[in-house]
Parts: C-alpha cells; sequence; structure tokens
C-alpha cells in the first residue's frame, strides 16, 4: 500500500516538473523568436509571479480545509494545458502574456499541493495492510522529489534530438510546448492514482494560511525567508535570461535543453547526497554552499561570457537546487502540523516564487536592456547578501521530529 503510494507520486513529481522542463527552457527563446524585446520578455516571466501570489495560497488552503489535493492538482494540469495550447496559438506579446498568466494561475499550486500530500504521506501512520515497521522505513522526501528531476530532463534529451533533423528553431518551440502538454494530459489522466490526504481529527483555529503566516513570523524562520527571497530574485534573472545568454553565444536553440540537463545531472548526486551533507556540514552549512554557488555562477557569466563557461557554470547547478528547492520544503515542513501542512508550502511559494520572481523579472528586464553581463552583475551581488543573512543572521531551527532531516 505504502510503496503503492509512494510510486504514484514519484510517477507525478515526473509528470510536474516535465511539464515545467518542456515550457521554462524555451519560452525566453520562443518570446524572442515572436520579436518580443527584453523588457517584454521580463514581463511575461514575471507574471509567474503574480500567478503565485494568487493561486498557491487559494489552492493550498482549500486542499488543507478539504484534506483533498488530487482534485485540485488534476485542475491544475486542465488549466495549464489549455493555456499551453492557446501560448502556441498566438505569437503576440499580449497574446503569449495572458497565455503565461493562465498557465501560471495552473501551474504554480502543483508543486506546493503535491509537496504537501508527499509530507503527508510521509508523516501518516501505517495503513492496514502495510508490513510491520512500515513507518519507520519511510524514504526520505529527497529520495523523492528526485524523480521531479528525472521529468525535468527527459525534454530537453527529446528535443535535443531534433538537431540531428535540423529543425528550425521555431519548430522546436513548438514541439516543446506539445511535449508540455502531453505532460498535462497524462497527469490529469493518472490524478486520482494519487494517495488521498488523512483527515486531521483536531481542526484549525484559523484559516490555515492565517496559521501559517504566524510560523513566519519567528525569527530563525523570518530570516531563512528574507535569505531565500534574496536568492529567488538573483536566481529569476539567471534563469530568465540563460537561454538568451546561450542564443546570443551562438549555440543551436535545440541544444538549450540538453545543456540545462548537464546541470540537472551534476544535480542528482547532490540529491541523493543531501541527507549526509546536512548530517556532516549541517542545513546551514549546505544552504550558504549553495548560496556560493549562485553567487560564483552569476560572477563568471558576466565576467566571461564564452560558451565555454557558460556551459561549464553549469557544475554549480547541483548545489544551487539543493539550496533552492530540495531544502527549503524540508525546512518549512519541520515547522509545520497536519493542519496546515500544505497551506505553509504555498505560502512558501507567495513569497520565494511569487514576489521574488516578479522582482528579479522586472528588475532584471530592465537590466537586460543594458546587457545580459550587467543583470548577471547585480544579481551576484544579492546573491552575496543573501549569503551574509545566512552565514551572521540565521540561526538553524529544527523542528522537535525531522525524519526527512535525518534520514540516510
Amino acid at each position: 500500500m505504502l510503496a503503492m503510494k509512494l510510486g504514484w507520486l514519484k510517477w507525478h513529481y515526473v509528470l510536474v516538473y516535465g511539464t515545467l522542463g518542456s515550457l521554462m527552457p524555451y519560452l525566453p527563446v520562443y518570446c524572442r523568436q515572436m520579436g518580443l524585446s527584453p523588457s517584454q520578455i521580463g514581463l511575461v516571466s514575471g507574471v509567474f509571479g503574480v500567478a503565485v501570489l494568487i493561486s498557491p495560497p487559494l489552492y493550498t488552503a482549500l486542499a488543507d480545509r478539504w484534506a483533498n489535493n488530487r482534485r485540485l492538482i488534476g485542475l491544475c494540469y486542465a488549466v495549464a494545458a489549455v493555456a499551453v495550447a492557446a501560448l502556441a496559438a498566438r505569437g503576440t506579446f499580449p497574446a503569449i502574456f495572458a497565455a503565461h498568466l493562465l498557465f501560471s494561475l495552473g501551474f504554480t499550486a502543483m508543486i506546493p499541493m503535491l509537496d504537501g500530500l508527499t509530507f503527508s504521506v510521509l508523516h501518516a501512520p501505517a495503513d492496514e495492510g502495510d508490513p510491520a515497521g512500515a513507518v519507520a522505513q519511510k524514504p526520505p522526501y529527497q529520495s523523492i522529489r528526485i524523480f521531479g528531476s528525472v521529468g525535468w530532463m527527459i525534454p530537453g534529451f527529446l528535443l535535443a534530438a531534433l538537431v540531428a533533423f535540423h529543425v528550425a528553431d521555431l519548430t522546436v518551440s513548438y514541439t516543446a510546448m506539445g511535449l508540455c502538454v502531453a505532460c498535462c494530459v497524462l497527469g490529469l489522466a493518472t490524478v486520482f492514482a494519487l494517495p488521498q490526504r488523512r483527515a486531521t481529527k483536531e481542526k484549525a483555529s484559523a484559516l490555515p494560511t492565517v496559521e501559517a503566516l504566524r510560523v513566519f513570523a519567528r525569527p530563525p524562520v523570518a530570516a531563512y525567508m528574507t535569505a531565500l527571497c534574496a536568492l529567488f530574485i538573483a536566481s529569476s534573472i539567471y534563469f530568465m535570461f540563460y537561454p538568451l545568454y546561450l542564443d546570443q553565444l551562438g549555440i543551436d536553440t535545440a541544444l538549450i535543453g540538453l545543456i540545462t540537463n548537464l546541470g540537472v545531472l551534476v544535480e542528482l548526486p547532490f540529491m541523493i547526497a543531501s541527507a549526509w551533507m546536512i548530517r556532516r556540514f549541517g542545513f546551514k552549512g549546505v544552504m550558504i554552499f549553495g548560496a556560493l554557488c549562485v553567487q560564483v555562477r552569476l560572477i563568471l557569466m558576466a565576467a566571461w561570457p564564452t560558451p565555454l563557461v557558460a556551459i561549464g557554470t553549469q557544475i554549480f547547478h547541483g548545489p544551487t537546487v539543493v539550496a533552492l528547492y530540495l531544502l527549503p520544503p524540508m525546512f518549512i515542513n519541520d515547522q509545520a502540523d497536519e493542519r496546515y501542512r500544505s497551506s505553509i508550502q504555498g505560502l512558501k511559494a507567495v513569497l520565494v516564487f511569487g514576489i521574488a520572481r516578479i522582482v528579479g523579472s522586472v528588475w532584471g528586464g530592465r537590466l537586460g536592456e543594458t546587457s545580459l553581463g550587467a543583470a548577471f552583475a547585480a544579481a551576484s551581488v544579492l546573491a552575496g547578501v543573501a549569503v551574509l543573512v545566512l552565514l551572521f543572521v540565521f540561526r538553524d531551527a529544527k523542528a522537535s521530529s525531522p525524519p526527512h532531516r535525518s534520514a540516510g
């Protein structure tokens, strides 16, 4: 029973991150192909952050209220599929902006809801029919989340194969959007295979999101989120302009996904070793190392804009992803209980995927009008601020019972 639940969770991590990996590396290039300026590309990218201010808190609060993530995740898949089909239909700035807004309103709630459901399963008591000791043998979160990294890679490898057929760059973009829709359709078709949330006996005294907000006011959590927001502003500039940076350096559009996959290949061993890294260097030490990698990558790309440096900096991707995408949901979950386990993930998404994404996209878009190097240089300064906050202000506040932190 437990093995089946975990299997379907892994499958949906593949699909959710496959959806993202099909679209995000190619969206800036598609925008450029349609004649959009760097400022317009920044606005299109920034609308993702606007959607995060709306969808995750709404959907995750409903998920906690109803103890039902599955139908809401299915709705998100459906909205995202329709939006990407619309994105491919019209190539004007208003149409692209509106379609990406619709996609973002559907997609942005999926990851926090899937994370909340995963943590709920990992914290749940054993079901009838599970072998003795099943609770003690539950895997750590990172062993499930790693399937998201696999999902991200698959579209890049498939699209890289188009190079052999010498297809046009615009065809690559349309194929990427087709893969995105396919992931959404597969997710919608299998969404009811996901495990159901267990209902909590204790009723929340307030809206789940309000209770989650109180957690973020605690000093250790506030310091951590300050550093994380700074890192996400810096990283949003990197992720928005990295495909254009490769394109400016003369790298084939169809190879962009393959190059990003090099970073994901570096990411996998770091994901696998993350539990050991936390035991050996501490949660704070791993976060600082990841933040330094964000800063160094940006500095190198700003100072030496060559294909070798652009591709070589993917070596920093593993620690970056661990610090930005793996450790935050684990840390935030350590502060939660079952009444607001999804809501607290949604609130985290508002701050780092929402507000930080908007600031990074708009600010980066303006800097990008001057040069991509200037945008990367400014982002590196902000990443340095995050390093200082983590080093001198943040104190790691561990939950009393964090099985996913200590699991090996």
